[in-house]
């Protein structure tokens, strides 16, 4: 570990939200190679410097392509062995490295990855960095079998909204048992009813309120 990291990460250690913008600049300053063990070694650092760091590689893609293979490899195997204090870190810098502009291959590993966690606030880190990403069908798969195994509410809306109808249909009774949220609901009750218009007594009879929203989309 360099002074200068040292320095910076001295700094960040003692600072609060309102210092950010400084550490941020500090960040600016470092080598490919002092970020890279910044990064790697995120469970010793603070949230603050964390993000500074991911900040001062997200702003130059020199630095990123510089870095980006042996972070992947480095982090990918760290999440797999952390424990639950520790992985949410990883878990946080992966997420942020599959929305910056990376090959698609390298965001699908990251994604991959995320998903398959047996941590749930990490899987969730992965269906979020889905939605802000841009679309990309062969993750179906990825999603198919992360909703097989777990039946997350994060999943199922990335399902309701990407999936193909034939898979929805085939998980329409989990997907209606799990979801919760209500826009979720609708957007799931509104193509099903596209293909079978008599599943709205039952949106009827669990959510009228739901129902009444699907209809007026239905015209």
């Amino acid at each position: 570990m360099t002074k200068r990291f040292q320095t910076v990460q001295n700094i960040a250690a003692n600072a609060d939200f309102l210092k950010g913008p400084l550490v941020s600049a500090l960040a600016n300053c470092l080598d490919s190679q002092e970020l890279l063990e910044g990064l790697e070694n995120i469970p010793e650092s603070t949230y603050v410097l964390r993000r500074a760091l991911m900040r001062a590689l997200s702003r130059d893609p020199r630095r990123l392509a510089m870095v980006k293979g042996q972070l992947l490899e480095s982090l990918q195997e760290k999440l797999l062995q952390a424990n639950y204090r520790t992985v949410r870190t990883f878990g946080y810098v992966l997420s942020e490295l599959a929305v910056l502009d990376i090959p698609l291959d390298d965001r699908r590993k990251i994604l991959s990855a995320l998903l398959q966690s047996r941590f749930a606030h990490i899987r969730a880190s992965g269906y979020k960095a889905i939605r802000r990403g841009p679309d990309d069908p062969s993750l179906n798969t990825v999603l198919e079998h992360v909703w097989q195994r777990f039946h997350d509410p994060q999943c199922a809306s990335l399902i309701v909204n990407r999936m193909s109808l034939e898979f929805i249909l085939s998980e329409f009774d989990t997907l209606n048992a799990t979801i919760a949220n209500f826009l979720t609901r609708a957007r799931l009750y509104l193509r099903v009813a596209e293909n079978d218009p008599s599943v709205l007594e039952l949106l009827k009879e669990k959510d009228e309120v739901a129902w009444a929203y699907v209809k007026v989309k239905l015209g």
